[in-house]
């Protein structure tokens, strides 16, 4: 038996002592880096941690906002951010959601988008102060 065994055992050996890099093909190309680019912030947020970039159509508002359990959604419309509660029995435990809004091109000096929810914690407006460069003409 213990001859029927010594070429597995020999090849398990070999295999044990050969580095992991000599499986690989030398001549394995390397992916070339090409980085997205990014938009540089269009104006300054509140809460902390909301960002708005200017896009070919207008801004595009990013963020999380905590919610008092998970699966929570959103949606948008006219204007307002509505979070969704999840139906039946929830785990209360704080949760995050993350937040991505297109919003048309605007006149003003900055954005406001109201936050409706079912608790009484966490913010009530979502606001961004456009810098200088990216107010729209009036």
């Amino acid at each position: 038996m213990k001859n029927r065994l010594l070429p597995f055992l020999a090849c398990a050996a070999l295999l044990m002592a050969t580095p992991a890099s000599a499986f690989v093909a030398a001549d394995r190309a390397e992916p070339e880096e090409h980085p997205l680019p990014v938009a540089p912030p269009a104006g300054t947020c509140s809460p902390p941690g909301f960002t708005i970039v200017k896009t070919g159509e207008g801004y595009l508002l990013k963020g999380v906002l905590e919610t008092p359990s998970p699966n929570y959604k959103y949606g948008f419309d006219n204007g307002i951010l509505t979070l969704v509660a999840p139906e039946g029995a929830q785990l209360t435990v704080i949760d995050s959601l993350a937040i991505q809004i297109a919003l048309p091109e605007t006149a003003s000096t900055g954005v406001s988008v109201p936050v409706k929810k079912s608790f009484n914690w966490g913010p009530d407006n979502i606001t961004c102060e456009l810098s200088s460069a990216e107010k729209s003409p009036e």
